[in-house]
C-alpha cells in the first residue's frame, strides 16, 4: 500500500519558505558547501503521485517554468470540473475518498504539496519529513496549517549535515 507523505523546509523557527513570494532568498543563500540536497532527491524519488491544491498549482504555472512534476501523476484539488490533461487530473470531489483509493494502486507513494492540501488530507498522512535550515526568519508563512487534528508520531530516521541542518523523518503511530 502506498504512504501519504510531504516535505518541508523550515528555518528553525517554523517557517517555510514560498518561491512564488520571492521568500526562498534565506534558503537559497544559506552555506550548504557540501552542496546538500537534505534528503530531497530520494523522497522525490519514492513518490509517483502528487496532490496538490489549485492555488498552489497555479501559482507554480505562473512562474513560467516547465511543469517540475511531469513524470508524476498530479491530482489537482479544485472548486470546479476542468479537463485532465496529460498526468494532470482535476479532482472538484471529495479528494479523500480519492486518496483512499489511490493508496490501494500499486506503486510508489504519494507526495501531499501545500499547506490547504496537507490539512485536508492530515488524517490520511502516514510520514513527515522535515528540513530545519539553522536561521530564525520570522515570516508568516508557518511549517504547518493550523487546526491539525491530534496525532502521534515516532522518529524514524535523523540526518545532520555538515552546515547545520536537520532533516526529521516521522512516522504516523
Amino acid at each position: 500500500m502506498k504512504k501519504v507523505k510531504f516535505y518541508i523546509i523550515a528555518s528553525i523557527d517554523g517557517y517555510i519558505a514560498c518561491p512564488w513570494d520571492d521568500d526562498i532568498k534565506w534558503f537559497v543563500e544559506f552555506s550548504n558547501p557540501s552542496k546538500n540536497d537534505y534528503g530531497y532527491k530520494d523522497f522525490f524519488d519514492s513518490t509517483d503521485t502528487v496532490i496538490i491544491d489549485e492555488l498552489l498549482y497555479n501559482e507554480i504555472l505562473s512562474l513560467d517554468v516547465i511543469w517540475p512534476y511531469k513524470d508524476k501523476v498530479t491530482y489537482v484539488i479544485s472548486r470546479f470540473e476542468r479537463k485532465s490533461e496529460d498526468n494532470i487530473r482535476f479532482i472538484p470531489d471529495d479528494i479523500t475518498e480519492t486518496v483512499s483509493k489511490i493508496k490501494n494502486h500499486p506503486g510508489k507513494d504519494i507526495w501531499l504539496i501545500g499547506d490547504k492540501t496537507i490539512s485536508q488530507l492530515f488524517d490520511q498522512t502516514d510520514e513527515i519529513q522535515l528540513v530545519y535550515i539553522p536561521i530564525i526568519h520570522g515570516n508568516d508563512k508557518p511549517l504547518l496549517p493550523k487546526n491539525l487534528s491530534f496525532s502521534q508520531w515516532t522518529l524514524s530516521e535523523n540526518n545532520v549535515y555538515d552546515n547545520g541542518t536537520i532533516r526529521l523523518t516521522y512516522q504516523r503511530k
